[in-house]
């Protein structure tokens, strides 16, 4: 590039770089990695995605409009608040046989009680052929769950509301769905060896992942490289995003270890003025306001950290 490039060519070549993405190109990016199966129903592997950006630009509201997409609560973890035991659980002493105790002894172990608020399933062996099966879960956070039923070989034959994949096999198989008493019960041919899966449908959200601890990290990265922290195991299918702030943006940030890292699919996410006006009309954001921004359309998102004073620390974002 020439010493005589504008500020802004040199703007656009930086965001070239910089793999910039819009809200909307966000939202078609995130449907596209979290889902466990292409457009024509082809089953694939699902990213982890980490969204950098700003404060007030829409990372945790994208995510939610993903999961309103595919009926998925969405868990949102805010991990400056966590200590480590809270992804990985609480010790507890148990008998031989698993029961809590108050203490043990050397027949005894130790179990780790994970968080109630953690997204939950159920993976049930069917033990004899039979034509019903019937179960029962006490998740008082799930909101939706879905069924997945595979054969004793291992294969994928019927999937019961879910959106992300899209339901297949409900004509060999009638699966009943009842999220107030908490109750699935399955109808059909089942045979010994299947399984069937009951899985509270929700999106894992790692919230301000780059503020938080190294050692909170280091529980984080167990639960994203292996969907798995202490004895608790991420239910199969559950999409899993982080979101964080830059050391620009003024925020108190933790240099995140090159393992985490390399365990995500990374996005910069950047306001735009397009987007956030569609958001605006549907939302009913007062006509006043629109005008003014597409008068003085800079004034979307002005963040100077140098004209920033105590007392004075207001400052515009789309949020």
């Amino acid at each position: 590039m020439s010493s005589s490039a504008s500020s802004t060519e040199v703007a656009d070549a930086k965001a070239a770089l910089e793999y910039l993405v819009t809200p909307s190109q966000l939202f078609q990016t995130l449907e596209h990695a979290l889902s466990a199966a292409t457009p024509d129903g082809k089953p694939k592997e699902q990213a982890n995605v980490m969204v950098w950006g700003s404060m007030g630009i829409g990372k945790s509201d994208i995510c939610r409009t993903v999961g309103k997409l595919w009926n998925l609560r969405i868990v949102s973890l805010h991990l400056p608040q966590f200590d480590p035991t809270d992804l990985k659980g609480i010790p507890i002493f148990c008998d031989p046989k698993g029961n809590a105790v108050a203490e043990t002894d050397s027949t005894g172990k130790v179990r780790w009680i994970p968080s109630s608020y953690l997204p939950q399933f159920i993976n049930r062996l069917v033990d004899e052929d039979c034509v019903e099966a019937k179960f029962g879960f006490d998740w008082p956070d799930a909101e939706q769950v879905m069924v997945h039923i595979y054969s004793p070989e291992g294969k994928m034959i019927c999937r019961a509301n879910d959106q992300m994949q899209g339901d297949m096999g409900l004509t060999d198989y009638q699966v009943t769905i009842d999220e107030i008493k908490g109750t699935v019960v399955v109808r059909g041919e089942l045979q010994k060896g299947m399984r069937i899966h009951v899985i509270d449908k929700a999106i894992l959200f790692l919230d301000e992942l780059s503020a938080a601890v190294p050692e909170v990290q280091n529980a984080a990265l167990q639960l994203v490289l292996d969907k798995r922290v202490g004895e608790y195991d991420v239910p199969p299918f559950t999409p899993l995003v982080a979101a964080g702030n830059r050391e620009s943006d003024q925020a108190f940030v933790s240099p995140m270890s090159m393992p985490l890292c390399n365990r995500f699919m990374h996005l910069r996410l950047t306001h735009s003025l397009v987007d956030w006006t569609d958001w605006a009309v549907a939302n009913r954001v007062d006509a006043s306001i629109l005008g003014y921004l597409q008068w003085k359309k800079n004034h979307l998102f002005v963040f100077e950290p140098d004209s920033i004073t105590e007392g004075d620390c207001g400052f515009p974002t789309p949020r």
